[in-house]
């Protein structure tokens, strides 16, 4: 009869370990969400987003025009359509407000996100 107490006394103590340790662990988030805490801008993270809320409407690899104008070498080009100079500021006020035909991106995405975003523009 001891034994069997001590047996059940060790198990709900392991098993108050493991519950302490699951509940300060937080789950892994996903990559698109741990890409976008960073600080530092990420390529990677930035063409996942691309392809969820671009692609719909502008070609990655070539100018041609899809609904918006395609963004191969965006950043050599220099210029929007409408004359204005392609910069960083230009092009994450232009991601955040839209445009012409394009919505704004300003609630839908973050500062992080958007920065992601600009940086896979870079490698286009």
């Amino acid at each position: 009869m001891m034994k069997r107490r001590h047996g059940i006394a060790v198990a709900t103590a392991l098993a108050a370990i493991l519950a302490l340790a699951a509940a300060t662990t937080a789950p892994a988030p996903s990559s698109v969400q741990a890409a976008s805490e960073q600080s530092t801008p990420s390529v990677e993270n930035g063409k996942q987003l691309y392809d969820r809320y671009c692609a719909a409407c502008h070609y990655p690899a070539t100018t041609a025009k899809k609904i918006g104008p395609g963004l191969k070498a965006i950043y050599s080009r220099g210029k929007f359509e409408d004359g204005t100079p392609v910069n960083d500021p230009t092009l994450r006020r232009w991601i955040e407000k839209g445009g012409k035909n394009m919505p704004g991106f300003e609630k839908s995405l973050t500062p992080q996100q958007i920065a992601d975003v600009i940086a896979y523009l870079k490698t286009l």
